[in-house]
């Protein structure tokens, strides 16, 4: 979306709804009314950023019925998120997102795309709880990947990419 082509670009002070209405072709009086103004705006870019990838993760965690297979398919589909769509992976990861202060209904909408993991480890992806342990297992296995996904994403990972992802999701499966 342009709005988080803004964030990621240069931060909360990048994006005003003049700019925003003119990258849409609408007038600011539809950006305030639709969205509260621009806090509405960055929130509801950064929550559909978060349901959007939980969506492709839980779908990707569908494809396969073992634990493992799960966990291979979430990991390469949260990287192809990623490169896909770096302006919004800036915004939910990036440092951009360190001047976005998400509300706690922001915050939970976050925390559901890294469940799709927990659920994975406590095998049973239609669980309604998750034990503290497969989510601790989850964090683990989210922060190992989310590495080179983002060096990836931001540019930095140009050669060699998939090998060393390849390398690193090896590495994620055995925690």
């Amino acid at each position: 979306s342009e709005a988080a082509s803004f964030l990621a670009r240069g931060g909360a002070g990048a994006l005003s709804a003049r700019r925003l209405a003119e990258s849409v072709g609408a007038s600011t009086k539809v950006i305030y009314s639709h969205f509260d103004g621009m806090p509405g705006v960055i929130a509801a870019v950064y929550e559909n950023a978060f349901r959007q990838i939980a969506e492709e993760l839980s779908a990707a965690a569908l494809t396969a019925t073992a634990t493992r297979g799960r966990l291979k398919a979430v990991g390469r589909a949260y990287r192809t998120f990623a490169v896909s769509n770096p302006d919004l992976f800036e915004l939910m990861y990036g440092s951009s997102a360190r001047e976005l202060i998400p509300g706690r209904d922001d915050r939970a909408t976050a925390a559901d795309s890294l469940d799709v993991i927990a659920f994975i480890y406590a095998a049973d992806i239609a669980a309604k709880s998750i034990r503290q342990k497969d989510r601790a297992r989850a964090y683990k296995f989210w922060a190992t990947i989310h590495g080179p996904v983002a060096l990836e994403a931001s540019g930095w990972l140009d050669h060699d990419a998939d090998k060393i992802f390849a390398a690193t999701l090896a590495a994620a499966l055995t925690l």
